[in-house]
């Protein structure tokens, strides 16, 4: 049995609950005063991505060297595919319950032509230029946390940025779960 608290994205509860989280922390135990306050009063968006990355970090166990294998396959095939902007190899990465989700949001909507999950990531809603895409197809994983049939892949890119996607095991297969790469650094 699969338990909701073990999810790590797949409604967005759990980051959004480590940020509240964090940022909760964020007005305790620190003041501004007149000698310029705590980082954590400074810039609470970036305590609370160094909460949310230290989570990520400490979830689960570190996976065995087939788990990383097999979440390594899917992830750099959904990033070298969105990339490459081939949309429907790239939403054959992902976890079957985001694709459904994906084709219902496009189906609700009056700007994407098309009902699918490779017609929503074609309609632009991406955030991330060509170039950052492109420096993302080349990521290098660096660890693998598993808690159960959930993961989190732990990645550089060639610029040095680091990142972690939310993984899923989805009919035997390690599968994307997260649709965008979460930075692990303000």
């Amino acid at each position: 049995m699969r338990g909701a608290s073990k999810a790590p994205s797949r409604r967005g509860a759990s980051a959004g609950t480590l940020a509240l989280f964090a940022l909760g922390f964020s007005a305790c135990g620190s003041s501004t005063t007149s000698g310029g306050g705590s980082a954590q009063t400074q810039n609470p968006q970036a305590f609370a991505i160094h909460a949310q990355a230290a989570a990520i970090r400490d979830f689960g166990a570190t996976a065995s060297s087939s788990q990383t294998r097999q979440a390594e396959v899917a992830l750099r095939g959904y990033l070298s595919a969105r990339a490459n902007e081939e949309w429907s190899k790239a939403c054959s990465y992902l976890d079957r319950s985001k694709q459904r989700l994906l084709g219902r949001v496009a189906a609700s909507s009056k700007q994407i032509e098309g009902k699918s999950c490779a017609t929503f990531l074609a309609s632009g809603f991406e955030a991330l230029s060509s170039p950052e895409r492109a420096d993302l197809a080349k990521a290098d994983v660096a660890s693998v946390r598993v808690d159960g049939d959930w993961a989190y892949a732990i990645y550089s890119t060639p610029s040095n940025t680091e990142y972690a996607t939310a993984m899923e095991i989805d009919a035997g297969e390690w599968k994307v779960a997260g649709i965008e790469p979460r930075p692990l650094q303000p």
